[in-house]
């Protein structure tokens, strides 16, 4: 006999096969489903949100090269564009490429910002752990 308990939020529900998709501090603001992908090479952010958190296009700095995804088409980004993430009490300041393209996602965190972080992404647990000057600190994921 199977029975089910109410979920909580703060328990990962399993079986489970999701990104790891978490809400972090970008420039003041929350800002939702962020992917954290050690598989990019680069930090991303859409121009929706980039939009959305009151950025100006003429504040973006060049970008002379293509960025080629999986599937092998080349997008030229707007342009670059340095901010602050703050996770818990610890804040790395990040560059991003800007992208105009549709996604799933505001914002990709990728190695470089993983590497920066010093931080332990597991999807299996919807968990970054990292270190900090007060202890290891964690974030959850956003799994609904």
């Amino acid at each position: 006999m199977v029975s089910f308990i109410e979920a909580d939020l703060d328990v990962v529900q399993h079986p489970h096969n999701d990104a790891l998709v978490i809400t972090l501090k970008i420039k003041e603001c929350q800002v939702r489903h962020i992917l954290a992908n050690q598989g990019s090479s680069c930090d991303i952010m859409y121009v929706r949100c980039y939009k959305e958190l009151d950025l100006h296009p003429n504040d973006l700095k060049q970008f002379d090269s293509p960025m080629v995804g999986f599937n092998g088409t080349p997008t030229w980004p707007l342009g670059a564009t340095n901010l602050e993430v703050q996770v818990g009490t610890k804040k790395v300041s990040t560059e991003f490429t800007v992208i105009d393209t549709l996604s799933l996602y505001n914002v990709i965190l990728g190695r470089l910002w993983l590497h920066a972080m010093r931080v332990i992404p597991s999807t299996l647990h919807q968990l970054l752990r990292f270190p900090t000057e007060q202890g290891i600190e964690e974030a959850r994921g956003d799994q609904v």
